[in-house]
C-alpha cells in the first residue's frame, strides 16, 4: 500500500468517527446479523454489483477500498464489521456507514472493522 492510499484511508475511517458514537443495542444487531446468516446458504448465488445509483466518485471510493462481494479472508467479512448495516426485510443486500450502494453479506473491504462488544 503506497502513502496516498494509506492517508485516505485514515482520512475516511477518521472522519467516520462520528458514526460509531450513534451505534446502539449491540445484542439487536447481534440477533439481525444472526437471522441475515440462518437465511444465506453457501449455494444462494446473488449479486451485490448494481452500482447504477452511484456517482462515479462514489464507484471510485468503492475501488478504494477494494470491496467485493465476496470476503479473501477467513473471519471477516460485512456481517461480521462495525461499519455494516443490515438489510431491510426482504433485502439480500445491506448497507455500509462509509462505502456507498448495495453490500453483499459475505463481502469484504480494506477498511473493514471488527465488531466489539
Amino acid at each position: 500500500m503506497n502513502r496516498r492510499k494509506f492517508l485516505n484511508r485514515i482520512f475516511v475511517i477518521g472522519s467516520s468517527g462520528s458514526i460509531f458514537l450513534a451505534c446502539t443495542d449491540t445484542q439487536e444487531g447481534e440477533k439481525d446479523l444472526q437471522n441475515i446468516e440462518e437465511n444465506l446458504s453457501a449455494d444462494q448465488a446473488f449479486s451485490c454489483s448494481d452500482l447504477s445509483a452511484l456517482t462515479e466518485a462514489e464507484r471510485s471510493l468503492r475501488d478504494t477500498f477494494e470491496y467485493t462481494d465476496e470476503s479473501p479472508i477467513e473471519g471477516q467479512n460485512c456481517t461480521n464489521c462495525t461499519l455494516y448495516v443490515v438489510p431491510e426485510i426482504g433485502e439480500s443486500c445491506g448497507g455500509c456507514l462509509t462505502i456507498k450502494g448495495p453490500i453483499h453479506p459475505h463481502g469484504y473491504c480494506t477498511i473493514w472493522a471488527a465488531q466489539t462488544g
